[in-house]
């Protein structure tokens, strides 16, 4: 307790800087000196979490702003009645930092004393409790007179792409090379480069080769939101390796082009309910697009139920399970005939897990595909330390 004391006042002050700062490009780098007590959280985190191929997490001083943002937040409103942070809300913030990646674990901690952080990094972390990741960053709103508890926030990303600093917003109309090259899990996979442009249409960009990087032509014709997408393929595997949203033109409310479904207010606990939520919202967003609703495929529904178990069970989140497979592998094991699109998610509600995939532009194209005619939805919930999370997969079928 004593050396508490004595970290407090330091954290304190750095803790009073304002919001993460807003940069300019997505890359760009910053520097941000960690308070002792936050090197102590991540030493700890370090420690016990394996990082990706045997290599130790890196610290990255961007998500080390967006948690400070994040723990201040949840310490400064009154109304909250727990210190459980949205991964879809941590993805807007880290995003802001100029963070592109598309794989985030987020989880926030109420503490006393620098034990209750150590002993809480011990409990939720470790090769058992999440998968491996690449980078850290740990933020803290220590406890004060009005907040006696104290509020830690960790990031973790799984970084599968290193992409030179790219625009954040950018003039109208005008035109940008995004070049960079996939990395750990991803390296021995090809790019692909898909855009959503500002109304929801998607469409692929071409990418050219050079050695490990590729390169892509991004043009912005017209004023909005754009989101651009880097995704790894290969082998039956599909990972989702960059994101970015960028604005173009004179756009002071870019902010109501995103895409999103309300959902259910309600976190339920029965799976079954879950996946009726999931097709609910599925074909809400179809309807808004002039698409046919989709009924459900018992064989595809089976088919998703049991890879929502499947993650859960080996602790992942894709496309290629360790013990039955990728997609076509599945997808005949079930009885499944004609062409499968899949989508999945790992989020703290369903509605989180739901506007995830509409931001993607892959995930949204295969959402709104005008030709799927059934649609299969499997849910696992995972109570397992008393922060609730959804794996959410939809199966997508076609007759041709």
């Amino acid at each position: 307790m004593k050396r508490l004391r004595r970290l407090l006042p330091a954290a304190l002050g750095l803790l009073a800087l304002a919001a993460a700062p807003k940069t300019a490009r997505y890359g760009e780098n910053f520097e941000l000196k960690p308070t002792a007590l936050e090197d102590s959280a991540a030493a700890a985190l370090i420690e016990v979490q394996p990082g990706r191929d045997g290599e130790p997490l890196r610290l990255d001083p961007r998500l080390a702003a967006a948690a400070r943002e994040l723990a201040r937040e949840v310490q400064d409103d009154p109304g909250r009645q727990d210190e459980i942070i949205s991964s879809g809300h941590a993805l807007e913030v880290i995003d802001r930092v100029g963070v592109y990646d598309a794989a985030i674990h987020v989880r926030s901690l109420g503490f006393r004393s620098e034990g209750d952080i150590i002993s809480g990094v011990r409990l939720h972390y470790g090769p058992d409790r999440i998968p491996a990741m690449t980078h850290l960053g740990v933020g803290l709103a220590p406890p004060r007179a009005d907040r006696p508890v104290g509020i830690a926030v960790v990031l973790l990303t799984d970084r599968r792409a290193a992409l030179e600093p790219f625009p954040r917003a950018v003039p109208c109309p005008s035109s940008w090379i995004l070049r960079g090259r996939l990395v750990n899990s991803a390296r021995s996979l090809e790019p692909t480069v898909a855009m959503t442009r500002p109304g929801g249409a998607t469409e692929n960009l071409t990418v050219s080769r050079d050695r490990e990087f590729f390169s892509a032509e991004v043009t912005f014709p017209e004023p909005g939101l754009y989101r651009v997408e880097v995704v790894a393929v290969g082998g039956g595997k599909t990972e989702m390796s960059a994101l970015l949203k960028v604005r173009a033109g004179d756009l002071p409310h870019f902010e109501a082009e995103v895409f999103t479904v309300e959902g259910p207010e309600t976190s339920p606990r029965d799976p079954a309910e879950a996946e009726l939520m999931i097709q609910d919202m599925v074909n809400r967003v179809r309807r808004q697009e002039g698409l046919s609703l989709l009924p459900i495929d018992p064989a595809l529904a089976r088919m998703a139920r049991a890879h929502a178990e499947d993650m859960k069970a080996n602790n992942y989140v894709g496309h290629l399970s360790p013990t039955a497979g990728g997609l076509a592998q599945r997808a005949k094991a079930a009885g499944v005939r004609g062409r499968v699109s899949e989508n999945v998610a790992l989020n703290s509600s369903l509605s989180g897990a739901m506007n995830s995939l509409l931001e993607s532009p892959v995930h949204r194209r295969a959402m709104l595909d005008g030709q799927a005619t059934s649609l299969g939805v499997g849910v696992a919930i995972d109570d397992a330390d008393s922060h609730r999370h959804y794996y959410v997969v939809q199966e997508f079928g076609r007759d041709d």
